[in-house]
């Protein structure tokens, strides 16, 4: 599954539909530029990123 990763804060998000198309579900993207955001794959992630707290069930978030 594909996820969306803010290039800019290096926080990952779950997209909002299949596609992705650069809007996280939890909405925080929404104004962020499509040049500051890509999907990715978990596999290659190198673990040095961030995961939202609203689109994942971790502690902490913004």
């Amino acid at each position: 599954m594909a996820h969306v990763l803010n290039t800019h804060t290096e926080t990952l998000h779950k997209p909002c539909n299949e596609d992705g198309m650069g809007v996280a579900a939890c909405g925080s993207l929404r104004d962020v530029p499509p040049t500051r955001t890509r999907l990715v794959s978990v596999e290659e992630l190198d673990g040095d990123v961030a995961r939202c707290g609203n689109c994942f069930d971790v502690t902490g978030g913004y």
